[in-house]
């Protein structure tokens, strides 16, 4: 099965180039006259305390877990830090599997507030996380489908479903660009993964 974006040979699995991340990590691809966005701003300030976390930790996992742990205990909290999680797992490509594994270890509502926050992104923000007139999806929109294709692997009932639906609804009828015939390529190998 063919899982590339559009694009060239060298490209990740699941497309997209296995460049080192930039700099400056980005949940959306907005312009100069655009208007900062909330959210993303939100999940960026969260990430840099789950960076500070891991920074602090040295390397030592077993500290990492615990802090991220401790930070997670309350409610507000839990939302902060799974924000962070989130974020990492879909702008860090380089370290998506770490911060995927983190977000396996802090969750305390059986994914219920993962599902939700996916879902709000896919529904809210899915069409901002590409450059206007794009010819291949997005780093994010790659990350952000692998997440999607781990939770449901993890059979995670807490909603992941409804994230899958809101997904299947960015697919545009009609259309033969190439954006759009990898999302539903893409959904579709997912589907038959997880008969």
């Amino acid at each position: 099965m063919d899982t590339h974006s559009p694009g060239t040979k060298e490209e990740g699995a699941w497309g997209g180039s296995d460049l080192p991340p930039s700099r400056q990590l980005r949940l959306l691809h907005l312009s100069e006259i655009d208007e900062a966005d909330e959210l993303e701003q939100v999940w960026l300030n969260d990430f840099r305390d789950v960076q500070a976390v891991l920074a602090e930790g040295g390397g030592n996992d077993e500290k990492v877990q615990a802090a991220l742990q401790e930070r997670a205990s309350s409610d507000k909290g839990h939302a902060r830090v799974v924000n962070g999680l989130l974020f990492g797992n879909i702008c860090d490509r380089s370290r998506s599997p770490e911060f995927f594994r983190y977000l396996t270890l802090v969750v305390r509502d059986g994914y219920a507030y993962v599902c939700k926050q996916l879902q709000r992104i896919v529904n809210e923000k899915f069409t901002k996380m590409i450059d206007r007139g794009a010819v291949q999806a997005s780093p994010q929109q790659i990350q952000l489908l692998e997440l999607v294709r781990r939770l449901i692997g993890l059979d995670v009932g807490n909603g992941i479903d409804r994230v899958f639906l809101a997904l299947l609804r960015q697919i545009q009828g009609g259309s033969v660009r190439e954006t759009n015939r990898w999302l539903t390529r893409i959904l579709l190998q997912i589907s038959i993964e997880n008969k």
